[in-house]
C-alpha cells in the first residue's frame, strides 16, 4: 500500500465528524461510526468514574481479507508467551487523546531491537470482528516503548477523545508468512513485519471529553 493511499484513509476518518453524525445515550454513554472503502467500524463506550469501556465492532466491506492490527501485547515474559493487552495505547497530543489498536513505531530517541509488532486478527471478506477494551481514568499515557505511572499530585486536563484501528489489506503470499506466536491467549499468527506506510488507520471521534493526567511520569 503507498503512502498516498494511506494519507487518503487517514483523511477520509479524520474528516468524519463532519460527514457523519453520533449518537448519545446518556451523559456517559456514546456510538459512532465511520466507513471506509475497506472497513466499516462501530464504536461505542460507557465511562464511570473510575474507567472507560470501549467496544467496536468491525467489518469486512471488500472481497479481500484484511487483517486488523489489534492485537497488543507488552513484552514477552520469562516464559517465552507473550501477555496480551486488555487495554490500548493511549497516546496524547496537545489538544486531544486517542485510544488505539494499531502499529506503533518507536520514537526517534530510543533504540529498540525488536518491535512491537500487534498480532494480526483475520478478517475474511463480509466478516466481523469485535473487541472491548478498558482502562481506568485518568488516562495516562501508554505505548509499546514507553510506560507512565501515576504523579502524587496529578494535574488532571480535559481533552477530545479519538478512537483508532489499524489494519492492513492482505496480500498474496502474506498468510504462508506468517508464524506462530504463544501468548496468554494461546497461539496466534504473528507477520514478520509490517511497516507503517502500510497500515491504514480508522479513526473516530471526537467521542466527547475525557480526563487526563498530563503531569504523570516516566518510568
Amino acid at each position: 500500500m503507498d503512502r498516498r493511499r494511506a494519507l487518503e484513509t487517514l483523511l477520509i476518518a479524520a474528516l468524519w465528524p463532519a460527514l457523519g453524525g453520533c449518537t448519545k445515550k446518556g451523559a456517559n454513554r456514546m456510538s459512532r461510526t465511520i466507513e471506509l472503502r475497506e472497513l466499516l467500524v462501530e464504536v461505542s463506550l460507557e465511562m464511570s468514574e473510575a474507567a472507560l469501556s470501549l467496544s467496536y465492532t468491525a467489518t469486512n466491506k471488500i472481497d479481500e481479507t484484511l487483517f486488523l492490527l489489534d492485537g497488543l501485547h507488552d513484552e514477552i515474559g520469562n516464559e517465552g508467551i507473550l501477555p496480551m493487552r486488555d487495554a490500548p495505547w493511549v497516546e496524547f497530543a496537545a489538544d486531544s487523546v486517542t485510544l488505539s489498536r494499531k502499529l506503533i513505531m518507536p520514537p526517534p530517541d530510543i533504540d529498540v531491537e525488536t518491535l512491537n509488532y500487534p498480532l494480526p486478527t483475520r478478517l475474511p471478506p463480509g466478516q466481523s470482528h469485535q473487541g472491548r477494551m478498558t482502562v481506568g481514568l485518568p488516562l495516562l499515557p501508554a505505548t509499546p516503548y514507553r510506560r507512565y505511572r501515576a504523579s502524587h499530585r496529578p494535574v488532571v486536563e480535559q481533552r477530545p477523545l479519538f478512537f483508532e484501528l489499524g489494519f492492513i489489506r492482505g496480500r498474496p503470499g502474506l498468510e504462508s508468512i506468517a508464524r506462530p506466536v504463544n501468548t496468554s491467549e494461546g497461539p496466534r499468527p504473528a507477520f514478520p513485519s509490517i511497516d507503517e506506510q502500510g497500515q491504514l488507520v480508522a479513526r473516530l471521534g471526537p467521542l466527547g471529553t475525557i480526563g487526563v493526567m498530563t503531569n504523570a511520569v516516566e518510568d
